[in-house]
């Protein structure tokens, strides 16, 4: 769970897999890179398996992170 959370704590840019990015992120080559104005709302990590870890939700080939505003 730590990990998770290290790994959510900064929006970076993260390999594109399949024609489409998460929520909050927009295409760039082989990337999905986060959209500034969102940078902060929404973070996202490739799926590894069919379900996603605890406190994030499915968007497509990935696991997605949104505090509750």
């Amino acid at each position: 769970m730590l990990t998770l959370a290290l790994l959510l704590a900064q929006a970076t840019s993260i390999t594109k897999i399949g024609n489409s990015c998460p929520f909050g992120y927009y295409s760039q080559g082989g990337y999905c890179t986060p959209a500034r104005a969102l940078e902060q709302r929404t973070q996202s990590i490739p799926r590894a398996d069919t379900s996603c870890p605890f406190g994030t939700y499915k968007t497509g080939n990935y696991c997605t992170w949104s505090p509750r505003y």
